[in-house]
């Protein structure tokens, strides 16, 4: 099964806020459903029934106080030349809080001889790019600074993702609560 951990962003105001993001780019490929719109932590990949259960049992070890984070402007993956997914960031203080909550995690999972891939770069992808990449630059403009809402960070998720024709599906395999 393939397993990351991440934050739902669920907060109904906010999503119907970037939903209008979504509605600008709808000619050039596929919207992410509000409903499956998370940030990743710690992208885990796949593992076996019996490895999902000790991280599920790791992760139960794990603790962290509630913040905001605030969503802010928007950029893509990889570059502007050749874009494929269009996302959208947080401010400095919602990265440095997104960042150490991060490598909190990755705290926890080290034992578990789980690390990382490559750098965390806080971010919520919003769309996949598919054609008229030429205009992406001219409709994301007015976006660039823009200030999406916030969200209380609350709970965390232990998630598993199944790739369908339809797209991903997601379901939660454990939660994880903040502290009073």
């Amino acid at each position: 099964m393939r397993l990351f951990v991440a934050i739902d962003i669920d907060n109904r105001p906010l999503l119907n806020t970037l939903s209008h993001l979504q509605a600008a780019l709808v000619t050039l490929g596929r919207p992410i459903v509000l409903s499956n719109i998370h940030l990743t932590l710690f992208f885990i990949g796949e593992v076996s029934a019996a490895r999902s259960s000790a991280i599920a049992k790791g992760l139960s070890a794990f603790r962290f106080s509630s913040f905001e984070m605030r969503l802010q402007g928007v950029d893509v993956f990889p570059n502007l030349s050749s874009p494929r997914v269009v996302w959208v960031g947080f401010d400095d203080k919602s990265q440095v809080a997104l960042i150490n909550l991060a490598a909190q995690l990755s705290d926890i999972l080290q034992p578990l001889q789980l690390q990382q891939r490559g750098s965390f770069r806080p971010h919520v992808t919003m769309f996949r790019i598919a054609k008229g990449r030429e205009r992406l630059p001219a409709i994301l403009a007015p976006y660039q600074q823009r200030q999406w809402g916030s969200q209380k960070v609350q709970v965390i998720s232990l998630k598993r993702s199944t790739l369908t024709s339809q797209g991903a599906r997601y379901s939660n395999l454990t939660t994880i609560t903040a502290q009073p």
